[in-house]
């Protein structure tokens, strides 16, 4: 593509700035200018391009510059973000194909700017003059545009450009934000996060605000220049540079750091755990990140539902891992449906009960070594435990009889039955008795579990707990090995006992062990695992056991299996959510054969086969 005319342009603003003394403008710009040459190589050096540009646009407007050289770069910015994408399109090489990777790249900063600019439209309905505001919304819409553009969402590049017209318009007529205004951008946001759901880019009703919003305007005040979109800003934007990696590649290499950790020497042990500690931190995210796509959930499903809702997060800083948030997505987004459709009042209901007119969905979510809890909240009408056992005895799902003994209580779980439902049409938010039980099914798959607590005229809450080793569902080819197959002589698969105190983990622990062919039993701490061996009638060929439980922790359970003369000779791998050098080294120092920090993997399994084939062979 031909790029030389915008790098030229570039150029001029390096060489100006110098002249002017804006240091920070020339280093910037001249960055820019390189990555303009490289602009037509590849898809994601366009993309870099235009970050690139970004940058040189932020520098000018954080600056104090003088009018004539703000106003005329402003434009020429703008210019050369529309040329690189105009051209990004005309070339149809096959090595400038988008690929799966790129439109993923795209996907988490279009969240991040849809939920920057939604902070920013939520300050200025508060303050319709706020000159902030207004920019931080204009520069994510601009961005916003660029990378749609490259990655070939023309529609929902056009659509963002019109926010950033809009918005342009609206500081040169020197008015403040009107409701139609903020009306207008918010349908905007509406439209722009279904694209990154993976719907089309969706205008109906928004020709007809953006004439509401721009008939709102006082133009006759406009000035002629762009130079008022300069906010008041004295502070400069630091720029800090990030790389996107996926999930599959860093699991490879945080698999590469345990295997280290695992052959690693007294020397190199203390570097290896610091590398893994800094992998796994990596992979957590904050739980906020969902936000603009679950309130926008919420607010679709409610105007859908001819309903008022809002969604509060009230634990937004929480990090998890972000696969576990993967696997919350889905289910989240059928609770918070349901808690609209199936709780929230309509506005006239809830002012004849005393409430505010708009629901209220609350989001908490709590975070351990173990376990997340997450609960979803609502305010609205409660589930009535008479209508689900009635629903459930026109369906067949229980009798008369069993529906007069139940209480409420216990109806409530009748809610994750498929098939059945409460509501009273069928539509695409309810209606078909699946969600529900979609969510169930969903959460247990991981070891997790599902519990219902609902008020009449208070509201229901749902807690979801999903141990944290659900983050662990990359799948690796182990081969099954077993004593079956290495020694014929042995009529049954090894036997592990998994030991840990929490119900959640001692499940997927379990799944883990039998998919791969072995038998399993649990212990549900130190004591109970102490009792079972103590028995005598069974003996494991491996132990899993946590370290920190009640009764009898793992240091302490370690201690006895080695001071005794059968039971000594039993592996025990360690699996905890303990990281440090401190307690590895505690570990290898008690006579633990392993140590894993969790959540157990399928992976793992190469280290349990190795050590259960080391022991038999030795025997």
């Amino acid at each position: 593509m031909d790029l030389d005319p915008v790098a030229a342009a570039i150029h001029d603003i390096a060489a100006l700035a110098q002249t002017l003394d804006l240091g920070a403008v020339a280093k910037r710009a001249s960055t820019c200018g390189a990555a303009i040459h490289r602009a037509g190589d590849s898809a994601q050096n366009a993309y870099n391009a235009l970050d690139r540009i970004a940058e040189v646009e932020a520098e000018l407007l954080d600056a104090t510059v003088v009018e004539e050289f703000s106003g005329d770069l402003a434009l020429l910015v703008d210019g050369s973000f529309d040329e690189i994408i105009h051209e990004a399109h005309r070339d149809d090489s096959p090595e400038f194909a988008i690929d799966a990777e790129i439109l993923e790249i795209f996907r988490t900063e279009g969240e991040e700017l849809l939920s920057a600019i939604s902070i920013g439209i939520d300050v200025l309905a508060k303050e319709p003059s706020n000159q902030n505001a207004l920019w931080d919304i204009r520069r994510s819409a601009h961005t916003f545009k660029g990378a749609a553009g490259i990655v070939g969402l023309t529609e929902a590049a056009s659509l963002a450009h019109g926010m950033e017209d809009l918005l342009d318009r609206l500081v040169e007529s020197n008015s403040p934000a009107s409701n139609d205004v903020v009306e207008f951008l918010r349908g905007c946001v509406r439209s722009l996060g279904g694209v990154l759901d993976g719907a089309p880019a969706n205008s109906v009703g928004l020709e007809l605000a953006y004439s509401s919003a721009l008939a709102s305007l006082s133009v006759d005040e406009a000035p002629t220049t762009k130079t008022a979109l300069q906010p008041a800003v004295t502070k400069l934007v630091e720029q800090r540079s990030t790389v996107r990696v996926s999930l599959e590649r860093l699991t490879e290499i945080m698999q590469l750091a345990e295997e280290l950790l695992r052959t690693a020497t007294a020397g190199e042990h203390k570097i290896a755990a610091e590398m893994h500690e800094k992998l796994v931190r990596i992979r957590l995210t904050r739980f906020n990140t969902l936000e603009t796509r679950l309130a926008r959930v919420v607010s679709n499903t409610a105007h859908e539902e001819g309903k008022k809702a809002v969604l509060e997060i009230e634990t937004p800083d929480v990090e998890i891992d972000t696969l576990i948030l993967d696997a919350l997505v889905e289910p989240l987004i059928h609770l918070l449906k349901n808690a609209v459709v199936h709780g929230i009042e309509t506005p006239e209901m809830r002012r004849l009960l005393g409430k505010h007119e708009f629901g209220l969905v609350s989001i908490r979510v709590e975070a351990d070594g173990e376990a997340i809890v997450l609960t979803v909240t609502d305010d609205g009408a409660g589930i009535s435990g008479s209508k689900l056992k009635q629903r459930a005895v026109e369906k067949n799902v229980i009798s008369k009889a069993v529906a007069a003994a139940m209480s409420d209580h216990d109806a409530h779980k009748l809610l994750f039955d498929k098939g059945l439902t409460t509501a009273d049409k069928l539509d695409l938010n309810a209606g078909r008795g699946i969600g529900m039980g979609i969510v169930k099914e969903s959460i247990e798959s991981r070891g997790g579990s599902v519990h219902v607590d609902s008020t009449p005229q208070l509201g229901t809450t749902f807690t979801l707990l999903l141990p944290v080793n659900v983050s662990s569902s990359t799948t690796i080819n182990v081969a099954k090995k077993s004593y079956a197959e290495s020694d014929p002589s042995k009529a049954s698969p090894p036997l592990v006992l998994v030991v840990d105190d929490s119900a959640s983990i001692r499940r997927h622990n379990q799944k883990i062990v039998e998919n791969a062919g072995l038998r399993c039993i649990t212990a549900e701490h130190g004591a109970d695992a102490l009792e079972i061996l103590l028995n005598g009638s069974i003996l494991p060929d491996l132990i899993l056991s946590d370290v920190e439980m009640p009764h009898v922790d793992g240091w302490q359970l370690l201690e006895y299996i080695n001071t005794d003369e059968h039971m000594g000779l039993i592996p025990v791998i360690l699996v905890t959510s303990l990281s440090s050098v401190e307690h590895r080294s505690r570990a290898a120092e008690s006579g633990a054969s392993d140590y894993i920090v969790k959540p157990l993997a399928t992976h793992h399994l190469t280290q349990i086969f190795d050590l259960i084939n080391t022991t038999a062979g030795a025997a």
